[in-house]
């Protein structure tokens, strides 16, 4: 709606005043990494070519902060978390700038996966690392056992976030059933 679409915008000019800031020591560059990646999605959420490209380079920069951070200064799960996720955003923007950016979408998920995998190794039972397995399941179009994954989260951490986790991608599931 208009309604919804202005708050969008007001909320990317707020952002957009902030991203000036050079951040210097780990800790400030995870918080701006976490800037970056809503701003990422508030671009995305606005959609066409111009907000999608920008949604790309705000969730690109996140990306390299995140790389930068040193693991004594931010626990290692946090930032790792937030570059799976980083992937994950990144490669639903990059599907819908344009069809030679669909490769690049596969490379970020697979990047995603990647860290999702070393998180559960340690994470396992973590509602945020099954979450955000579940998360790349979708994307993958797994929808039952990105299901299993949000019915788990939803059994370690019963709460409106999960109900609405699970009706969403029971929704999508039967909007993509053959």
């Amino acid at each position: 709606s208009d309604v919804q679409r202005e708050f969008l915008e007001r909320a990317v000019a707020f952002y957009d005043q902030l991203d000036d800031w050079q951040p210097t020591g780990s800790t400030t560059k995870f918080d701006s990494a976490q800037t970056k990646i809503r701003m990422g999605r508030l671009y995305h959420w606005l959609g066409g070519k111009t907000n999608l490209e920008n949604a790309e380079r705000r969730l690109s920069e996140a990306l390299a902060l995140l790389q930068q951070i040193e693991d004594r200064d931010v626990e290692k799960r946090h930032v790792q978390y937030q570059l799976a996720w980083c992937y994950y955003e990144l490669a639903e923007t990059a599907g819908q700038i344009s069809t030679p950016a669909q490769q690049r979408r596969l490379q970020y998920l697979e990047q995603a996966r990647t860290i999702l995998d070393e998180l559960k190794q340690t994470y396992a039972s973590s509602p945020s690392v099954l979450t955000a397995e579940g998360d790349w399941l979708m994307a993958h179009e797994r929808f039952d056992e990105a299901i299993e994954n949000y019915q788990e989260v939803h059994r370690i951490r019963p709460g409106p976030l999960s109900v609405r986790t699970l009706i969403k991608s029971h929704f999508i599931a039967g909007q993509n059933a053959k």
